[in-house]
């Protein structure tokens, strides 16, 4: 009988994982092979909000110009 073997991942260690994968250079395939974790598994992390929370949103604040020419 074959011996399960699962790794636990503290939510740091998984953000720190994500954050290589997204920003560096190298494929995910090769991050995943790195920190020996399965690629299905880092591609489900990078779907999770907690781990992967992607690019900062930014917020553009719209005006009204008062141009007598628009109306």
């Amino acid at each position: 009988m074959k011996k399960s073997y699962e790794r636990r991942w503290s939510d740091d260690d998984k953000r720190a994982v994500c954050r290589e994968a997204v920003e560096g250079s190298s494929p995910v395939a090769h991050v995943s092979m790195r920190h020996d974790i399965n690629k299905v598994r880092l591609y489900y992390w990078l779907k999770d909000p907690r781990f992967n929370p992607g690019p900062k949103e930014k917020r553009v604040i719209l005006g009204v110009l008062d141009d007598p020419g628009l109306t």
